[in-house]
């Protein structure tokens, strides 16, 4: 067995690892974008990007308490100096394929209520992509979300 130890240099904030499973309850969202955000300053981002990020985050969450039909959504963040990576997942029999959401500014989704909390998606992450998972006999959406962070 081998096993091995990462250096880490005391300048440069550590990565954050975390896994939540939400409720499926949209008074949640806010708490958790809340937490994202405060790990984002953790690791030397901006208040401002910071808050962007952690909104389009919210979006992500709210749409799959929305559009889920399970009970919990589970939550996967791994942020670091450098990146950004946030998975969100929740039981779903439909499959989310992005290309497929209307462009909420277009003329006609200028008239829907849906289709911008993806607008923020990919307006404040490099990538934004969906895939389907199937674990434990349970079938859903995954949402990723990731971005790298400009050198200051």
């Amino acid at each position: 067995m081998t096993s091995s130890v990462e250096q880490h240099d005391a300048r440069q904030p550590a990565l954050k690892n975390v896994r939540l499973e939400i409720a499926s309850d949209l008074a949640r969202a806010d708490e958790e974008m809340l937490v994202l955000e405060s790990m984002l300053r953790e690791v030397g981002r901006g208040e401002d990007e910071a808050f962007r990020m952690a909104l389009a985050f919210k979006e992500a969450v709210v749409n799959a308490i929305k559009y889920g039909n399970g009970s919990v959504i589970a939550v996967q963040l791994d942020i670091d100096a450098h990146h950004c990576t946030i998975s969100v997942e929740n039981e779903s029999d439909t499959p989310l394929v992005i290309q497929d959401v209307p462009d909420p500014t277009s003329p006609e989704g200028l008239e829907k209520s849906s289709g911008r909390g993806l607008l923020f998606m990919q307006a404040y992450f490099d990538e934004v992509r969906s895939e389907r998972y199937n674990r434990d006999g349970k079938q859903g959406n995954r949402v990723i979300l990731t971005k790298t962070f400009a050198e200051r």
